[in-house]
């Protein structure tokens, strides 16, 4: 327990000093951090114990980052060595073996090549699917590894392209749960004698949003009543925002008494004009059977409705009934890359999810 907690304030030292602009102190606490961890490692590899002191990832990648500075990459370069020998012992474990080479990866020199760290991971998880098999936990374990690092470098769409080649492998019918996630949209077209409705629904649009706006100030100034009044009015002339606010009004009741059926009322007005808040505000009442009866299927029908128009919070709630199995089997391949696509949008948060699913043992896919 004592080396655990000194690893960890020795980590935390390390990064406070590199905050500090103390790179040499900072390196010291980083190689102390690192020093007792890798001695276990070395000494399990020897004499073939497969129950040896785990080390923290964490710190790995850390000092790794850390080394990306052109005066230390020798000090990484050391411990890569290190590693490299621990790997290369006759009577070393596969489990401490599989266990170097993700540590080694973390340890991928970052300050000059990507493409040739890229392909230190491709070669590693070809190296692993020729001695496991493409489906074992040591290749998946790499696949994390590999995903992690493109997620450092920032390099989304070759992170995209390596997970969803991971989940084609894992679970080939994965896409069948989220290609059909909303029915294409509907395309509209005017001709001359739409010209005056088109004019008068242009000039009902311009008095909406001018409502719609006055609510906002008053709901700013702390006026809800004022708010709901106006947002009422704008909703008249079928402004989606302002029906969709309305919702939330009566959701939260803010400027009104809180009724969940009335909220739901006004979410599915919106949400049947394709509304894509509104569509999955109504799938979450649905799924938690607020106001009304509990609906799962339909509520996953709105959802995919605003994935379709790339709603962050659909495809994240989409993405969490997926793994829970709500509609069916458990599909952690389709919660996976729905999570993906949040990411991809921007959702960073949705990465942790991508990289916790993506960790689980092999066997739940």
């Amino acid at each position: 327990m004592a080396t655990f907690s000194a690893t960890y304030l020795y980590h935390k030292h390390a990064k406070v000093c590199d905050e500090l602009g103390e790179k040499d102190k900072a390196l010291a606490s980083y190689k102390m951090a690192l020093k007792k961890p890798i001695a276990a490692i070395i000494e399990a590899a020897e004499t073939g114990k497969s129950d040896y002191r785990d080390i923290d990832g964490t710190v790995v990648e850390d000092f790794s980052r850390f080394c990306e500075a052109q005066e230390y990459a020798g000090e990484l370069a050391s411990i890569r060595d290190t590693l490299c020998h621990a790997r290369n012992i006759e009577a070393i474990p596969n489990s401490l073996k599989h266990k170097i080479d993700r540590l080694l990866l973390r340890l991928i020199d970052c300050s000059g090549d990507i493409q040739h760290a890229q392909n230190e991971f491709e070669k590693a998880i070809a190296a692993a699917g020729l001695e496991n098999g493409s489906r074992s936990q040591a290749v998946q374990d790499l696949f994390v590894e590999y995903s992690r690092f493109l997620h450092r470098m920032n390099s989304r769409e070759k992170l995209e392209d390596v997970i969803l080649r991971r989940l084609q492998d894992l679970s080939p019918d994965y896409r069948g749960a989220t290609e059909n996630d909303a029915p294409p949209p509907t395309a509209f077209r005017f001709v001359d004698s739409f010209k005056q409705r088109l004019q008068n629904a242009i000039a009902r649009l311009n008095q909406a949003r001018q409502l719609h706006a006055e609510a906002n100030k008053a709901f700013t100034e702390g006026d809800n009543r004022k708010a709901f009044k106006l947002h009422s009015e704008a909703a008249k002339h079928k402004f989606l925002d302002s029906i969709f606010t309305i919702g939330t009004y009566y959701q939260l009741g803010l400027g009104c008494d809180a009724d969940m059926t009335r909220a739901r009322k006004f979410y599915l007005d919106a949400a049947q004009k394709g509304h894509p808040a509104s569509q999955q505000h109504y799938g979450a009442l649905l799924q938690m059977g607020l106001g009304g009866d509990a609906d799962v299927k339909t509520s996953v029908y709105w959802y995919r409705r605003a994935a379709a128009q790339n709603h962050i919070p659909a495809l994240k709630n989409l993405a969490a009934v997926y793994a829970s199995g709500l509609i069916g089997k458990t599909n952690y391949a389709a919660s996976i890359a729905t999570y993906l696509r949040a990411y991809r949008l921007g959702d960073t948060q949705s990465f942790d999810h991508v990289i916790y699913y993506l960790s689980l043992p092999i066997e739940t896919f």
